[in-house]
């Protein structure tokens, strides 16, 4: 008997590919948006960790509206609840990775660099199967 895995399903190898070049796309621009935020707190002198939970504190309401409608087509608002935990997951992970890369000798600025695909994966991952899973169609 052959199953037909459901549009949805994690089997669906081109929906997957399809919603990861745009989560790419706009994940650049969201990218740019927290580093930016992250820099100029950083260089202002706030300290790594109160940069780092800014820029996601503020990056995450930007990113909220483009990933869910840009990425997932999400309309709705019912999802914002997961999402602000995912958020609260990658930015935990994002300041425990850059404390690692700077027991190295390693610098925040280009530390976060170093960082920033591990935790776009992670976000990807987190928003496709948890946050935006009935919407991933």
């Amino acid at each position: 008997m052959t199953v037909r895995p459901h549009d949805d399903d994690v089997a669906d190898g081109a929906h997957w590919a399809q919603q990861a070049k745009r989560f790419v796309v706009v994940g650049l621009l969201n990218t740019a948006f927290g580093y930016s935020i992250f820099a100029l707190l950083h260089l202002l002198g706030t300290g790594d960790v109160v940069a780092i939970v800014s820029a996601t504190i503020v990056g995450a309401l930007f990113n909220y509206f483009t990933i869910g409608a840009l990425v997932f087509r999400s309309r709705g608002s019912n999802t914002v609840v997961r999402f602000a935990m995912c958020y609260m997951l990658v930015g935990a992970y994002n300041v425990a990775a850059l404390k690692a890369v700077a027991a190295f000798g390693v610098a925040p600025l280009l530390g976060q660099l170093i960082v920033l695909p591990s935790v776009a994966v992670g976000s990807f991952l987190l928003n496709k199967l948890w946050v935006f899973r009935s919407q991933s169609v």
